[in-house]
């Protein structure tokens, strides 16, 4: 009988402690047409950005964004172009793939200083293209969640480096402290009250 009791404290404790924690080991496809070898990415004399006068022109920036990508939140898988990316994405071989266009800090250049009229392709070629797979819902948007941090850090460290308020660039919307939980909890703590319920159901019955 009092193994009965015990019983749904073990099973809960045994889960918590055999789930992991946030996913490991996504794959995320980069295709990135600034460069033609991640190597460049990798040389740590490369310089993004130069100040001049009132402006800061953007240089091969796309590389700052994949720096931010860490293998905590997905392994970066380098293709030529956005087909075999897109191939290897279909056979379920990547949670995403993430483009940038060959002209992507050109045309950034051109979006913040240009005083004429900016073309949609202009639009078009400065905007991070992001495809993915939308089957798993719970690893997308953690995904999600940890790409839009990247972004945050990435605009951020640029604007710093341009000598610009890092708060120039964000939304005007800020999310404080939550009022209950945390921003940060962990993949594991989502699945914990189901489990719960399911402990609860079997011990009823």
């Amino acid at each position: 009988m009092v193994f009965l009791t015990l019983l749904p404290l073990l099973q809960l404790f045994l889960f918590y402690h055999s789930i992991g924690g946030n996913p490991k080991g996504l794959k995320i496809g980069i295709v990135d047409e600034e460069i033609t070898s991640y190597n460049e990415c990798l040389n740590t004399s490369l310089i993004t950005t130069f100040v001049h006068d009132s402006a800061c022109d953007l240089h091969k920036i796309s590389c700052r964004v994949l720096n931010e990508i860490t293998d905590d939140i997905a392994t970066k898988v380098f293709f030529d172009n956005i087909d075999d990316a897109y191939k290897e994405a279909r056979k379920g071989n990547l949670i995403g793939i993430i483009y940038f266009a060959s002209n992507f800090s050109e045309s950034l250049n051109y979006l913040h200083y240009s005083e004429d009229e900016i073309d949609m392709q202009t639009r078009k070629n400065s905007i991070i293209n992001i495809y993915l797979d939308q089957t798993n819902q719970q690893l997308t948007y953690f995904l999600q969640r940890r790409l839009y941090d990247v972004y945050k850090d990435y605009s951020e460290n640029v604007l710093i480096d341009c000598g610009l308020p890092k708060k120039l660039d964000n939304i005007p919307i800020q999310f404080l402290e939550p009022i209950y939980g945390s921003y940060d909890t962990d993949f594991k703590h989502t699945m914990v009250p189901p489990f719960i319920m399911l402990i609860m159901f079997y011990v009823r019955f």
